[in-house]
């Protein structure tokens, strides 16, 4: 998630007569959204399914007030939304709608505007879940108040004192194979979505033989599942969490707060070797030779103090721009580029894959020789890299993660937060994303739970609780929650406090 300060989620606790609640809050939003209760436990990750298409338009004319479906025209839909803009007052702005959804309008080229079909844009009762969820006691409370939660599909993880459970919940399209990967036509039903796939027959487990469940944003179902989605999953982190569980008999609640630290990056263990295979040494100066003895040390753990997981960042990032130069080439669009485990697929198995030649040079070119020039080329970043900042390309450093303010004004931004981790590992820090609320309950005869999140209580940046939890969230460190059993208990760590009657 984009990491910004004021925070997404501020911490609280609802004490009521039926519920005992705590956790974080999206502002304005009437409950927890992830969190606990004196019964159950949950937490969430974005699902990355698909729920969105482009269809292209036929107008009648150019004054768009009609458009072509199923052999017959039918009107547009002009909406007048207004504004009030500080300095201007109000502005107005027409949208044009056709039943797939708004219109994306290009002034002079009707024949370029694409109309969005998106489940966001469908009224839903999301919100209705969070508040049954506050409330429930077990599984069956938890799955029923998610029932109806609609977009965006998230991967609603659970726990009791005896049950584990994860549900994929939303509303997914029923789709044709592949469709909705690439702009379809919009005159005909041929290209809409025929439904949606039956509640019930959404991705969802209670208590897995394997003893656990995991959600790490990765592809939800097997290759048998029977209904086709696409979308953006994450392909190393869900793999190596995993791994770890499944090599752990017992975990406790630093075990778990390690996993979430874990900097592990299983995308270098899978092509570092391979590509270091390849290196030619003959042709290495000294800078060059120091470089790779750094990398052939290493653990493929993303520390924040070491310079390889930065050399092998700008080794990776220049090998993939090298493989992939054909689609880089395109200049009048933007193209769906091949993800980094096709890129590890094809150095493993085909490294003599006719991608990897350069269409720059007449020679043919293999996955060695774009090892070796792609090596140079990174060697030469770091190297001017350390140069120009004078000090070595350590990995928080070379990275640069940025929290930056909501409203992008660069002295209310947090900079260059030093902590370890990678997009693809389970600590998932990168240059402006990270985890924004870490959460581990123990569900006991008492319920002890530890969190943090980069931010602060207070969205004033004058406040000295704008920003607090970000030295101890960049540490890997976590807070006792204090989760009190009285509305009016008493605690020295109250800072604050409201009372509704």
């Amino acid at each position: 998630m984009r990491l910004t300060v004021p925070s997404i989620w501020f911490e609280l606790q609802i004490n009521t007569p039926e519920t005992n609640v705590y956790g974080v809050s999206l502002p304005g939003s009437p409950g927890v959204i992830i969190g606990f209760n004196d019964h159950i436990a949950w937490g969430m990750t974005n699902v990355g399914y698909d729920v969105s298409d482009w269809y292209t338009i036929d107008w009648k004319d150019d004054t768009r007030q009609e458009y072509l479906y199923n052999g017959e025209y039918r009107k547009t839909e002009f909406r007048v939304e207004e504004y009030d803009v500080r300095g201007i007052g109000k502005v107005r702005d027409t949208v044009l709608y056709t039943h797939f959804g708004p219109v994306a309008h290009i002034a002079d080229e009707p024949s370029k505007d694409l109309a969005l079909r998106w489940l966001a844009h469908e009224v839903g009762n999301d919100m209705t879940s969070f508040f049954k969820l506050n409330l429930a006691k077990n599984y069956d409370e938890y799955q029923a108040a998610i029932a109806d939660y609609s977009c965006p599909a998230q991967n609603f993880a659970f726990a009791d004192r005896k049950d584990v459970a994860l549900w994929v919940q939303g509303k997914f399209p029923l789709k044709k194979d592949q469709q909705g990967r690439f702009v379809q036509t919009g005159n005909s039903d041929d290209t809409q979505w025929s439904g949606f796939v039956p509640r019930e027959h959404n991705p969802h487990v209670l208590n897995p033989p394997r003893g656990y469940i995991s959600s790490a944003n990765q592809h939800s179902t097997s290759d048998d599942y029977p209904y086709y989605y696409c979308g953006n999953f994450g392909d190393f982190r869900g793999r190596h969490i995993n791994d770890v569980l499944d090599n752990s008999q017992k975990n406790t609640a630093k075990d778990m707060m390690a996993l979430q630290q874990d900097s592990y990056g299983l995308h270098a263990e899978e092509s570092l070797p391979i590509l270091l295979k390849y290196i030619d040494e003959s042709d290495l100066n000294e800078e060059e030779k120091e470089l790779l003895t750094a990398l052939q040390k290493w653990d493929f753990n993303f520390h924040k103090d070491e310079v390889a997981p930065s050399v092998f960042q700008a080794w990776f990032d220049a090998f993939y721009k090298q493989t992939w130069d054909e689609f880089y080439a395109v200049e009048d669009f933007d193209v769906v580029k091949p993800e980094y485990w096709r890129t590890i697929d094809l150095l493993q198995n085909d490294p003599d894959n006719k991608y990897f030649d350069q269409q720059r040079t007449s020679e043919k070119e293999t996955a060695k020789e774009i090892a070796n020039s792609s090596f140079k080329k990174a060697c030469k970043e770091i190297i001017d890299w350390q140069k120009t900042e004078n000090k070595d390309a350590e990995w928080s450093d070379y990275r640069n993660t940025v929290i930056e303010h909501l409203a992008r004004i660069p002295a209310f931004s947090l900079k260059n937060i030093e902590t370890d981790g990678h997009r693809y590992s389970p600590n998932a820090v990168s240059e402006r994303h990270g985890p924004s609320w870490r959460m581990v309950v123990e569900m006991g005869d008492q319920i002890r739970a530890h969190g943090v999140y980069p931010g602060g209580q207070s969205g004033n940046p004058g406040s000295p609780y704008f920003d607090n939890f970000t030295d101890t969230w960049a540490a890997g460190e976590y807070y006792d929650l204090l989760f009190m059993k009285e509305p009016d208990a008493d605690n020295e760590r109250i800072i604050f406090s409201q009372k509704f009657e």
